[in-house]
């Protein structure tokens, strides 16, 4: 559970507050010692501030406000959206089926999994061993996976993941299906 972190927030002395029915968010707007116009907004529960300005302009600052307001609602809509589309996607995937994985930064893991099971939504995977499949240069070279070569250990340990329509979500990316090709794997700088 989060906790309501509202009352830990720096909200300026005598400051008037603004907020936008339905939206969780709020703006605060004062003026300074020096005459000029500020504001303070926040979103959620959170109690540090997204921004903290001052304007030269009353206008500008009811303007900056308004385009917060509408970013915020603008994010809650495509919150929505995304959630409804996890909550529509159907899981493609077969038992058999290979996906591949490639992650890495200054070399390319390449590794395969097989689809031991299925449901609905998502899709229980084992990682295989691959087979070399050519040298691509001194530190690198393509693989192709080995069906049903599961790893041994931890490593080969079934792993249940949702799935998102065309892949699995991994740590480092997506685990898609495999085209049929040569993979590039490399392990050299």
């Amino acid at each position: 559970m989060k906790k309501n972190l509202r009352a830990l927030r720096f909200i300026p002395t005598g400051s008037t507050h603004v907020s936008k029915q339905g939206l969780d968010a709020d703006v605060y707007t004062s003026v300074g010692p020096d005459g000029r116009g500020y504001a303070v907004a926040f979103k959620g529960n959170s109690k540090n501030h997204v921004w903290n300005y001052s304007f030269r302009t009353t206008e500008h600052r009811d303007k900056t406000i308004e385009n917060f307001f509408a970013g915020v609602e603008s994010g809650n809509v495509n919150r929505a959206a995304r959630r409804e589309e996890r909550k529509a996607a159907v899981n493609t995937f077969k038992v058999g089926d290979i996906l591949h994985y490639s992650w890495g930064y200054d070399q390319t893991n390449a590794e395969f999994f097989q689809v031991v099971s299925v449901t609905q939504k998502s899709a229980t995977i084992r990682k295989i061993s691959s087979a070399h499949a050519g040298a691509t240069g001194p530190d690198s070279e393509n693989v192709v996976p080995i069906k049903d070569a599961f790893l041994d250990g931890e490593r080969g340990e079934p792993i249940r993941k949702r799935s998102y329509g065309g892949g699995l979500g991994m740590s480092f990316g997506s685990a898609t299906l495999w085209s049929g090709k040569p993979v590039h794997n490399s392990w050299g700088h």
